[in-house]
């Protein structure tokens, strides 16, 4: 099963490309429509339906508005999209421990 955790301990459902791997970044809210995690890996865009982009991430549409409430209210909100089968304790204690960085 793949999610995104926030630094905050909250956790979305999310459906990805194949190939996609672990990524930790910042989220960015530039408009309604365009939300991504961005990393040095590259930027993943999180949006509600299926589209012809590639590298993006889809999540219910609520979920999605609550993720885009949180990065309002919050301009450096940490997440990591998790695509493995480690506990959800170790990519807690990642995030939280992370070094960050301007993007």
């Amino acid at each position: 099963m793949n999610y995104l955790l926030l630094e905050d301990g909250s956790y979305f459902n999310v459906k990805i490309e194949k190939g996609i791997k672990n990524i930790l970044g910042k989220l960015t809210l530039e408009d309604e429509c365009n939300t991504k995690l961005i990393s040095y890996m590259g930027d993943i865009n999180l949006q509600s339906n299926l589209s012809n982009k590639n590298n993006c991430m889809v999540l219910d549409k609520y979920d999605l508005k609550i993720i885009n409430k949180k990065i309002r209210d919050n301009t450096h909100l940490l997440g990591k999209l998790v695509t493995d089968s480690l506990p959800l304790e170790f990519h807690v204690y990642d995030l939280k421990t992370s070094v960050p960085y301007e993007i």
